[in-house]
């Protein structure tokens, strides 16, 4: 029987002793390859950012691992702040940006082990882009001239997605606020 494991510093050995283990029992060489594969997703960074207004990233492992730490996540454009696990599959990190630029959250390949296979296969990555570009409104519904004291409708339609934007936002002359509603389209 030959057996060339693999060597990524944290996995070998559990292949090793698994080919062993099971060339013993069954008489016949380990198939290693059709182990789980280890992946990981990030959640939590914003799809855009304006602000160094830190936020939590997420690291969610398809199986329960060891090894990884803060010293497996780079951060471009950013910097580290606490790390924790939360259970064996669920990691967070705090990150802040640093400047006016997009913040890469990468999770370098083969960080972390099952104890037989280590992952992700290459490195996996989450961008914040920053979004300098001011959002633009327009206001359309309201009368050129008016006559009467019959309510209308102002729609405020923005260049982009919004957050934040309130009846308090909104200046009325010559008459009253009525009910404020967004739709989120």
């Amino acid at each position: 029987m030959s057996v060339v494991p693999e060597f990524d510093y944290r996995g070998w050995r559990a292949r090793l002793l698994l080919s062993l283990l099971l060339f013993l029992l069954g008489g016949a060489e380990a198939q290693t390859d059709d182990l789980p594969e280890v992946t990981v997703e990030i959640t939590g960074v914003p799809s855009k950012i304006n602000s160094r207004a830190s936020f939590i990233a997420t690291f969610t492992w398809s199986v329960a691992v060891a090894g990884f730490d803060n010293r497996d996540v780079t951060v471009t454009g950013g910097t580290k702040g606490a790390f924790a696990s939360i259970d064996a599959r669920t990691y967070t990190l705090e990150v802040t940006p640093t400047s006016g630029s997009n913040v890469v959250v990468t999770v370098a390949a083969n960080s972390a082990t099952d104890g037989l296979t280590t992952g992700p296969a290459s490195a996996v990555s989450a961008t914040a882009t920053w979004d300098a570009t001011v959002p633009t409104v327009s206001i359309t519904g309201v009368p050129s001239a008016i006559n009467s004291t019959t309510a209308f409708t102002a729609t405020f339609t923005f260049s982009e997605d919004v957050t934040g934007f309130a009846t308090g936002d909104v200046t009325v002359t010559g008459g009253t606020k009525g009910a404020f509603a967004g739709s989120g389209n």
